[in-house]
Parts: structure tokens; sequence; C-alpha cells
């Protein structure tokens, strides 16, 4: 994609004349049609059809000219003004009177801006055919990945991160299963083996908005069967996470999972709120235990603090509490 050449300018704000500026295209851009030439009348205001971050041509009545992007702050005009004869940072005009100016030109319009700014934030484009399949999807999200992890350049870095990103939008990948294939390409650096939860994250469970391994229909390109839940597979321990949470909530608590690992059946966090107020709050903890089923731990889910810790004891009297500890198969006290 090759860069626009700069139009000449063609906006001008004020009375009725028409432009013979033609139309402007943008290399990433349809051809866009100028608006017309005006020449402001008296007690009007030539900036009132600006908008931020347009590039624009003031003319003074002094005869002075100011090219740069168009800034408004508190009711007042300016233009950042960059390139030669300038500072490296720029240079920020003083604020125009409406009164000494007598016309703007609007060079680039604040769409043809954010445009460029968008296809110079991508880069050269990354080698390979736009994916169709989902394989194809899984592939090369896991070639970017790569190539983000082994980039050095920082700013190419950033642009194959951008490339990473948009292409993870078209199937709406989430931020975890994201953070998942980034941090897994790093891990392939050094290993052969498919990592686990505890090889990428400072635990053997995540949040998944954090972490979470992406399953291979997330990177089906129909909606349809990205939504589709898996059916259970093997047997079910009868204590499993789906099994105490779905009993947790039909007893009417608000409970959710916040955490899980590798195997979300028997590897879990639930976070129980134990009435409205979300101020008695329990986790109740899944591991492993031997013979295929899943041991629970019930702890309180505050901090330490004194007002917490006597919150944990109203909260022990609760009668909730019982039903929660019966649900989780506990006799023991949290």
């Amino acid at each position: 994609m090759t860069p626009a050449s700069t139009p000449t300018p063609g906006t001008t704000l004020g009375s009725q004349q028409p432009s013979d500026a033609g139309d402007v295209h943008d290399g990433a851009c349809d051809p866009v049609q100028q608006p017309p030439v005006m020449t402001p009348a008296a007690g009007t205001n030539p900036f009132a059809a600006c908008q931020g971050q347009e590039v624009i041509v003031v003319h003074t009545r002094d005869g002075r000219t100011f090219k740069g992007s168009y800034l408004t702050v508190a009711g007042m005009h300016f233009v950042h003004m960059t390139g030669p004869g300038h500072p490296a940072m720029g240079k920020v005009s003083e604020p125009f009177e409406p009164a000494e100016v007598i016309r703007v030109d609007v060079v680039r319009t604040k769409s043809q801006v954010q445009q460029d700014r968008h296809v110079r934030s991508r880069g050269e484009p990354f080698p390979g055919r736009p994916p169709v399949s989902r394989d194809d999807y899984e592939y090369r999200l896991q070639l970017l990945a790569r190539a983000v992890t082994t980039e050095a350049d920082r700013r190419r870095k950033s642009e194959l991160r951008h490339q990473f990103d948009d292409l993870a939008d078209l199937i709406k990948l989430s931020s975890g299963k994201r953070a998942w294939m980034l941090a897994a390409a790093a891990w392939s650096l050094t290993s052969n083996q498919d990592p686990v939860i505890a090889d990428l994250w400072h635990s053997d469970i995540a949040s998944p908005s954090l972490l979470a391994k992406p399953r291979p229909q997330d990177f089906d390109p129909d909606p349809a069967v990205r939504r589709r839940r898996e059916a259970p597979t093997g047997n079910r321990p009868p204590n499993s996470v789906p099994v105490i949470l779905g009993q947790l909530r039909a007893a009417g608590f608000k409970a959710r999972r916040t955490l899980i690992g590798d195997d979300p059946t028997t590897r879990a966090e639930i976070q129980i709120d134990l009435d409205e107020s979300n101020r008695c709050r329990f986790i109740a903890e899944a591991r492993p235990a031997p013979g295929g089923r899943v041991s629970w731990r019930l702890k309180w889910g505050g901090n330490g603090s004194a007002a917490a810790t006597r919150r944990y004891h109203r909260c022990l009297r609760n009668p909730a509490l019982q039903v929660i500890r019966g649900i989780l198969g506990l006799n023991n006290r949290p």
C-alpha cells in the first residue's frame, strides 16, 4: 500500500464558492469529495466546521499561513505544526482570534488522518495468504505470535502485534486466549512440549480473562461454531466443578468460576456470595483427588484486615454457610 500524496487545499469555511480542488484520494481510502470553498462572513467562526486532528491551513489577515493539525481547547483554536523549521516535538501556534482569520483550508480530513495512522501502525504486511478455514486462522495466528516473540526491533514488534490483533479481531478471539498464544509462542522457543497453565503463569490456575487455552473451534470463522459448547467427554466426577456450580446456583447462591486450571472440571475456584451485599464471600477451591473425584476446600474470600475478620466471624453464623458446606461435602470449619 503506497502512501497518498498530499492533496491541494480545497476546504474552506465561510460563504459559498465552488472548489476546483477535485476529489482527494488517500492510498487506503475511497475518494472523498472535498467540501465547497467558503469565505467567512463577518461575525462567523471560520473554525466552526473543523474537527480535531484535521490537517488545516489557516490564512490570517496579516498575510501569514499556519499549516498543521487542528486543536481546540476551551473554545480556543490552535494549530500543531511539525516538519522542517520546527522543533522535534512540533510547535503549537498561538490561539487564533476568528476575526483575524481570512479562511481555513482543510488539507486532510479526520477520517483520512486516522486511516493513515492505522496503516502506518501496521507496517509491512506479514508474508502469507489471507486465512479462510479454521486451520488457516490458527496457523497464521501462531506464525504472527512467533514473529512477535522473536522480533528484536521494537517498532516492528509493535507493527506485528497490531497485525496479530487485527486477525484475532476477525474471529473475536478473547484477550485471555490471545495472551495464551503469545506466551505459548515464547514457550516454544525453549521446549517442544505443549505448555500447561503452570508453564505460562505463576500458578496452575488463572483467570480466563487473563490466560485461557483456545479451543480448536475458537478459530472457526463461523460465529455459530465458535459459540457452540463442547459436549462433556468421559465420566464426569459426581462432585466435579460444573456439577457443584450448578447445585450452588440452583440453591439460590450467586456463584461463578473466577479461576480455572487445565481441566476446568476438576481444578478451579468458585466465588460464592452468601447475600446480596457481596460482603460475605467465600471461595470454594477444587483440586483433583484420587479415585477420579474432586477434593473441595472452602476458604474466606476477604482479606486479613480487622474489619474483614469481624465480617468473617459474622458470616460463620449465617445459616447459608451450612448449605454450601453440604453441597461441597464439607464438615470442617472454613
